[in-house]
Formats: C-alpha cells, structure tokens, sequence
C-alpha cells in the first residue's frame, strides 16, 4: 500500500509533513518518504531497513560523477528586487544539493542542465508563489522521495508540529489511502476528538463525507469535504472492516495537531503491555514513551516489571535523530551503526541506555509494516540487529538516508539527503527494507482494533 499524501485528515496545519525543522530543533531527521506526516527537519536521522542476510554494502556505491562547477549568473537587464532574492536562494539550494547530494550522480538527473533552465526560468520574473513550486519540482526530480523544499508558510506548519503546538478544525482523525482498494481508512483517532465520541476506531474506513465520495473518480483521495469551520457539522459514512457501514454525525472542533503515543496493558496471563509510537517528529514523543513504559510497568501493582512489550511502529514514518536515540535508549544501547555520507566519512550512532523498570531486558516483539519508514525502520532493525526483538508484520519502506536541513534568507527551507544508516558491519537497508521474522500478510485497513493478527501473534511469541 501507499502512503496517502495527506496523511492527518482534515488537520489543515498537519498537510502531508513528516520531516523535522530546522534550527529550534534537531538538526536530524529521518527521511520520510514521499509526503509523510510531516515534513522534515534541520537534521534528520536516517532509516534503517533490517533485513536478516544483508550482504554488506556502501551506501556511496561506485559511481561516475564530479562536482559540477557552478556557472556565473547572467546578467542581462537588472531583475527586480524580487527576481535577484529569488537567484540568490536559488544558487545556494544548487550549490548544497552539488555538494552534500548522497548521491554524486544525482540518481541520473542533469544537475548542471537544471541550473541553466530554471535560472531562466526564474529571470523571466516569477511571483513568490511560483518560485517556491518550482523549487518544489526541481528538488523532487532528485528522486530519493526523501529530499523537499518548503516555503515559508510551511516551515511554519512544520515547526508547530514539531512543538506540538499546531492547531486545526476537524474531527480528529489521521488516514491513510490504500489505492489498489481505492479507500481511506483510519491510522489514529485522537483522545478526547469528536471522532472517538462518534465511535470512530483505527482501521475504520471512511467512505463518504456528507454525500461526497472520499475517493474521486480518478482515484485519488480528496480530503476536503472532511473540512469546515468550528462548530459546522459534517455526516461521515464509515465501515469497520468486515461489518456494514453507517452514518455518522460530527461536529468540528478546534483541536491539537500534537501527536499521541497510545499504551495499554493486553489481555492475558503474562503481563504484556503495548505502546503505539505514531513518529519520532514530535519533541515530545520521548516524555510520552517514557510515561507509558512506567504506566505499563507499575499497573496493576506488578512493581517495575514486564513479562513483554509489544512496540507497534507500522505507522511510524520517522522523525528526528535525538528522539530516535532516546526512545532507543529506553531498550539498549552502545554503537549500532553509522550515518554515512557520499564520500564515506562515517558518524558513530550512539545510544545512551536508560533503565525504566526492567526495560533493558524485557523481551520485545516490534510491529512493523510498509508505512514503517526512516527511522521508524532503524528503530526495529537496531532492536533486532542487538537481538532484543523479533520483528511482526511486513517488509518496511526501506528509505532510510539521513536528511539535513538549509535555511535560507526568505525564511524557505530544503531537506536534503546527505547521509544513510549502515550497520557495524557496513550492510545497508537503503531501498530493501526489513523482512519480519513472523510474516502477517493483512494489511492495516483489513482487520479491527479488536481482532489484530499482528498484536495477537506478538502474545503468542512473549507467551511462550
């Protein structure tokens, strides 16, 4: 299945981000692929696709390539004020992306060609609007579904998010589309929204919004009857997979865009608990991951101790370096790998283990799926490549380059891929994937909250 390109539903300052920010934030993120949640920050940490017999492989793999060598702007009549800002952010987004590019040959793409034509372009005289799509384009024909640029307004959105401080109208939901279905469906219903109250649930499909059909005659998911001012309300058709479908009546309301970590305690002898992690964008992610393993550990009187924990990233598209380092820290630590970048320099991937209960050493079982990107992936490859989980569900995404982000002096912003993760050993998940150790082949969208053969295959392994 493919990631929708907006993923939050009707979270207008939630569009199709999942990448972290630059400056205020870490300077890494994991690269998320084509529009994840969120968009990317300053510096991104990469993904990492475990697979089981991974052949050791460079990132930086022999290729033909050499630096371009910029050529100097022509000058013909004086551009407006307007037209030279746009030059000027223009040549130093072609300067970083021919220098620091992952990849030299730019995945076959005429950097040296693309600056001529879109200089020209741009001294044709361009509004604000049109420069920042063009840019858009020229950075998306890079190819690695990872590297963006962001306008202004977007760096924006991103930091809020980032924060948790965003804010939109709606009725609290985030989906995804599975186009060989052709249906939207539920990721998370946010505590508290007026989804929950309805009785929304994750894996809940969403057919219709007053009348309208979710998915439009080509195809495609349009989001936008979902959206309306606060206190409007809006009739939803939705279908709880294997049961029929029903109407459901929401009013809108002014809600967080924050993102939630979800835990409980499953049911059964051996105490288990399980924790959802929906990114590793949010700055805040760390003190709720933190909580639920306390929460888990402490219930019900059993005093700082698991039997197991199921960690569910079949969601997680990824986020920033210094969340995924923490979070991991919780469950081990040490040296699991490098970023690397073109030219092969390698930067040592250090984990810095914290002890919550018995969290150094419970047994773990990871859900992952192919919405796991980035560093969702190097979560569940780390933990199984120190043989601390075993891995439920399906194949990953296999996008896992580091991206870095370059703030320029309009306030835009370019993520770009400079680095990827290898293991120890040099083997490398870029573009594979991991493979689970125990395969469920059904996916998100077919199954409920209830009877979800991944969790419930996740049991059976920490029972034993």
């Amino acid at each position: 299945m493919k990631r929708s390109v907006t993923a939050a539903i009707a979270l207008a300052t939630h569009i199709a981000l999942r990448l972290l920010i630059a400056g205020a934030f870490s300077a890494v993120i994991g690269g998320c692929a084509t529009p994840p949640r969120l968009t990317s920050p300053a510096n991104v940490a990469p993904a990492v696709h475990a697979a089981p017999s991974l052949t050791p492989t460079s990132v930086t793999e022999p290729r033909e390539h050499r630096l371009h060598t910029p050529t100097p702007l022509v000058t013909v009549d004086a551009p407006s004020e307007t037209t030279q800002r746009h030059l000027r952010v223009f040549e130093e987004l072609w300067e970083i992306i021919n220098e620091k590019y992952i990849y030299p040959d730019f995945n076959g793409f005429d950097w040296f060609a693309a600056r001529i034509e879109t200089e020209a372009l741009i001294r044709s005289g361009l509004s604000d609007e049109e420069f920042y799509d063009l840019m858009r384009d020229l950075v998306e024909k890079l190819g690695d579904k990872h590297s963006r640029f962001l306008s202004p307004a977007e760096v924006a959105e991103e930091e809020a998010a980032y924060r948790g401080t965003g804010n939109f109208v709606g009725i609290g939901i985030v989906t995804d589309f599975n186009p060989e279905a052709g249906r939207v469906y539920v990721l998370q219903v946010l505590p508290g929204s007026p989804a929950e109250e309805a009785g929304i649930k994750p894996h809940d499909h969403l057919i219709k919004a007053n009348g309208a059909p979710l998915v439009n005659a080509v195809g495609e998911p349009d989001l936008s009857p979902l959206r309306g001012e606060e206190g409007t309300a809006v009739t939803v058709t939705v279908r709880t997979p294997g049961q029929a479908e029903r109407e459901l009546v929401i009013t809108r309301r002014l809600l967080s865009s924050a993102e939630v970590v979800e835990y409980r305690l499953l049911q059964g002898k051996p105490r288990i608990g399980y924790i959802l992690i929906p990114t590793f964008f949010a700055e805040n992610i760390v003190d709720q991951v933190h909580d639920a393993v306390r929460a888990l550990m402490t219930s019900k009187g059993a005093g700082q101790h698991l039997d197991g924990l199921v960690i569910d990233m079949r969601i997680n598209g990824g986020g920033a370096y210094s969340v995924l380092t923490r979070v991991l820290g919780l469950f081990t630590g040490g040296t699991p790998g490098y970023l690397v970048d073109r030219e092969n320099n390698r930067s040592p991937v250090r984990i810095r283990p914290e002890r919550v209960g018995n969290s150094q050493s419970v047994p773990l079982a990871v859900l992952i799926g192919p919405a796991t990107e980035s560093y969702g992936e190097l979560f569940a490859g780390i933990l199984r490549h120190r043989g601390r989980a075993v891995l439920i569900g399906q194949t990953t995404a296999g996008n896992v380059e580091t991206l870095y982000a370059h703030a320029f002096e309009d306030g835009s912003r370019l993520w770009i891929a400079q680095e990827t993760f290898q293991l120890a050993n040099g083997a490398s998940w870029e573009g594979r994937g991991i493979e689970p150790d125990i395969r469920i082949d059904k996916n998100w969208d077919e199954f409920t909250v209830d009877d979800d053969p991944a969790i419930q295959a996740a049991i059976e392994h920490l029972s034993r």
